[in-house]
């Protein structure tokens, strides 16, 4: 950020995580994004620093509800949706998310959201 022109003053940042590490949950990329949300509008290219972390960083710029496509730099906002529920199971060894990645691209899963709204038909 700091090389990008930011210059605000030292910070700490402490971070107390409350969902399981490695789980695909995007925790870190949301750490990413929550720190680079301090910067706000003083970063013109705050969208393009956080597509350079991370696939999950630029939907946590703004925080809520999204389709995520491209390699995370598209970000479509969308309504909440109604009351549901989400059962997460840890597990102790944790994803390694390049590996998710490359084991969605073997069996083709969808990217673009052209290609989510075809599945999403079929």
């Amino acid at each position: 950020m700091r090389a990008r022109g930011w210059r605000h003053g030292p910070l700490r940042i402490v971070i107390d995580k409350r969902i399981p590490v490695a789980a695909g949950l995007g925790g870190g990329s949301a750490d990413a994004a929550a720190v680079l949300r301090l910067a706000g509008e003083q970063l013109p290219e705050l969208a393009e620093l956080a597509a350079g972390l991370g696939a999950d960083v630029p939907s946590q710029l703004e925080p809520g509800f999204a389709l995520v496509s491209g390699a995370g730099e598209q970000v479509e906002p969308l309504p909440a949706p109604g009351e549901f529920g989400v059962v997460l199971i840890p597990d102790d060894e944790g994803l390694d998310t390049g590996a998710v990645y490359a084991e969605a691209d073997s069996l083709g899963l969808a990217r673009e959201a052209d290609e989510v709204d075809a599945l999403a038909e079929r």
